[in-house]
């Protein structure tokens, strides 16, 4: 067994209930989960009876009904999970202090530190995405030419920039499945009650739009009390599964506020306390944009954020499409026809906004100050449809001094290129190990700049390394000028049934699978399959069941067993960083004590780490959106 092994039997489940236990419940439940929040929009009126589909935040451009809610799909009991194997992901679950060393090289932080180098090495960017992926993938394509505009415009990033160009805000969530190395697909789903070796695997990595956080922490918050309410589910849990104690807080929804508030404390700082102490006029208080999808069902998880900001941060929040911020209000107006949208103000390129329900429409005031905004849109090519201005307001957005969760450098760091290029041989070390590209410093420069600098760093070793290289699933690229991209091309076409294909994609519904890759590859024209990367096909433990909720089903049918699910682990983190300023930074020593700037290292304003998501589906659905109808929310019960 290797050390990123971990021997767990896994408990027969769900419990057995009576009929009259389950009936309450799936009652009890269905009522908390609408009381509390752990709801969706319904379907638009016109397509109520249709199957959902659609983008991972279920938006809908029909618009669903604003005045009536459904609970969102959840499980009616947690699902097992071995604590070590959430430990090494999560961190210590009762340990909330972000320097911790257990937290600090836990695999949340390990990762959040791993995207913010990539994010900020424009070389490696520029040989993974810029002359690789950019030339096949159109919707990459024009995401670098952004950035190469961007990079261009904001060349100087001294020191003397505005925070939105030296800063980048990530909320992130590492998602994971249990590997079962022994798995046998003949062999019966006979995996509980006998001691496995279950290893944990990455499935992506997310940087953009990171949704279900606030969601996934009233999902644990609902198990939780069902467990009281209950007796630990009528007494019917096995032994080790009776305390809460196996039932961890989940921290999301606080988590990744604090990251959405560090962002706008930073540019308070940065750009509105030195206008204070310089002049007598009473300076506005920015607000924080959402930007969002029309007909957004999963409206919630955003609004529990926004909630979260205003309540405990005192943080006001604006929502608005990209063409709200075009200027066409409801549909009718041309763009920039109205007083309405967004606007760059001044030489600094202050955001600020006006929108209908914020402002009035005849006022001159130039609007509201932004200070952060995040992106719940703009992840995939349905946002940019043709013709419209998301393009431009993207641009306009990310030209403006308001810090951006995320910028489009760190959107790319997210492609699926971007993981399968960190899995090759050398390349962890390299950002985690190695110095590279030292440019000495003047000694007398450093001194102003070293106290900031010094308490922002941490120290990696080969140990971290290598847990994170056995979160790695076999991962090739598609390309006939490398000896791996063959293999990977040879793999897809002789041996589809232990893979996957996987597109520079975000939100579920986009992945080819086994035998359909072959016929697929057929359909993509001279060099396509380059978009594409190729992972070998993580084999999750059989056997463990759950009751699926989804609406409608309560009182019709009562609560679905699936018998054999799968749950998906997401993990989330935050980040807001930068690269070193000018001169300063992580450094070595020379023998001749000359200080050095390693290229690619960060300045970490802000790390959080703590909370989850735990998505659980049927064995027969490869995908695991929750919002494209594969999936429900979960919580996880630690064996």
């Amino acid at each position: 067994m290797t050390a990123s092994t971990t021997r767990t039997t896994l408990p027969a489940w769900p419990p057995a209930f009576s009929p009259e236990q389950l009936r309450a419940l799936a009652s009890a439940s269905t009522d908390y989960a609408l009381a509390h929040g752990l709801v969706y929009r319904p379907l638009p009126l016109a397509s109520a009876q249709s199957t959902e589909a659609g983008a991972e935040s279920g938006a809908s451009p029909s618009g669903p009904p604003t005045d009536s809610v459904i609970h969102a799909p959840f499980s009616l009991l947690p699902s097992p999970f071995p604590r070590e194997l959430f430990e090494r992901a999560h961190g210590p679950t009762s340990d909330l202090d972000v320097s911790s060393e257990r937290r600090m090289h836990s695999l949340s932080a390990l990762y959040a530190y791993l995207y913010a180098r990539v994010t900020v090495d424009h070389a490696f960017l520029e040989r993974v995405i810029g002359s690789n992926v950019a030339k096949v993938d159109e919707f990459q394509g024009k995401l670098w030419k952004c950035y190469m505009a961007l990079r261009e415009e904001q060349r100087s990033n001294s020191a003397d920039a505005p925070i939105g160009h030296r800063l980048h805000l990530g909320l992130f969530r590492s998602d994971y499945l249990l590997h079962d190395p022994d798995d046998d697909p003949d062999r019966p789903a006979e995996s509980t009650g006998k001691d496995r070796a279950l290893e944990l695997k990455q499935v992506e990595f997310n940087t953009i739009s990171a949704s279900f956080g606030s969601l996934s922490t009233r999902a644990s918050e609902l198990h939780r009390f069902s467990h009281i309410s209950t007796g630990a589910f009528f007494n019917a849990a096995p032994e080790q599964l009776a305390t809460l104690d196996s039932l961890p807080p989940n921290r999301a929804l606080q988590t990744l506020a604090a990251g959405l508030a560090a962002g706008h404390k930073a540019y308070i700082e940065a750009e509105v306390t030195p206008l204070i102490q310089h002049s007598t006029a009473k300076p506005s208080i920015p607000s924080i944009l959402f930007v969002v999808q029309p007909g957004e069902r999963n409206a919630f998880d955003q609004r529990w954020l926004e909630f979260e900001l205003g309540s405990v941060h005192g943080v006001r929040v604006l929502r608005a499409t990209f063409d709200e911020l075009a200027g066409i209000v409801q549909g009718s107006s041309p763009a920039g026809s109205s007083s309405f949208g967004a606007t760059l103000q001044g030489t600094d390129q202050t955001l600020c906004v006006r929108l209908p329900g914020y402002h009035k429409l005849d006022s001159e005031q130039k609007g509201t100050e932004i200070s952060v905004v995040y992106f719940r849109a703009g992840y995939g090519p349905g946002d940019y449809p043709e013709g419209g201005n998301a393009w431009d307001m993207r641009m306009l957005l990310e030209r403006s001094k308001a810090i951006k969760c995320p910028t489009i450098a760190l959107q790319l760091a997210g492609a699926k290129k971007v993981q399968q290029v960190l899995a090759e041989p050398g390349v962890l070390e390299s950002f985690l190990l190695k110095k590279r590209a030292a440019k000495a410093v003047d000694a007398g420069e450093l001194a102003e700049l070293e106290e900031e600098s010094a308490s922002s760093q941490i120290t990696f070793d080969q140990q971290d390394v290598d847990l994170l290289r056995s979160t790695f699933s076999g991962l090739w690229p598609l390309d006939s000028r490398s000896e791996l991209g063959l293999e990977g091309i040879r793999l897809a076409q002789t041996e589809p049934e232990r893979f996957v294909l996987k597109p520079q994609r975000e939100g579920g519904g986009n992945n080819v699978y086994r035998q359909d890759i072959p016929p697929f590859f057929t359909k993509l024209g001279p060099g396509g399959e380059e978009g594409y990367i190729l992972m070998e096909l993580i084999k999750p433990p059989r056997g463990i069941g759950n009751y699926l909720m989804r609406a409608g089903a309560g009182n019709e049918e009562g609560p679905k067993l699936a018998g054999d699910v799968v749950s998906e682990l997401g993990i989330y983190s935050t980040a807001l960083f930068g690269a070193p300023k000018q001169g300063v930074a992580p450094r070595s020593s020379t023998s001749s004590g000359a200080v050095q700037r390693v290229d690619g290292e960060v300045d970490m304003v802000h790390e959080g780490y703590g909370g989850y998501l735990l998505r659980t589906k049927g064995r027969e659905s490869d995908e695991g959106g929750v919002a494209v109808g594969y999936s429900v929310i979960d919580s996880v019960v630690l064996i």
